[in-house]
């Protein structure tokens, strides 16, 4: 549900749900976050890999922000 609930493309969620209620795209803007979600390789639109260290960045990112 998660997965579904945080895409921003139309074609992608309609026909699906239940969504989660209040779920909310933000990234270490809010000191209530609890989780970071990531597909580390995207394939909505094609095969899309991060960028070399993107993962590493994230990592140090949620480790700083505890």
């Amino acid at each position: 549900m998660a997965a579904i609930s945080s895409s921003t493309d139309p074609s992608s969620y309609e026909g699906f749900g239940p969504f989660m209620p209040g779920f909310e795209l933000k990234a270490l803007q809010d000191p209530n976050v609890a989780a970071f979600m990531v597909e580390p390789i995207q394939g909505e639109a094609g095969v899309v890999v991060p960028d070399q260290g993107y993962l590493t960045k994230v990592r140090e990112l949620c480790t700083k922000h505890n």
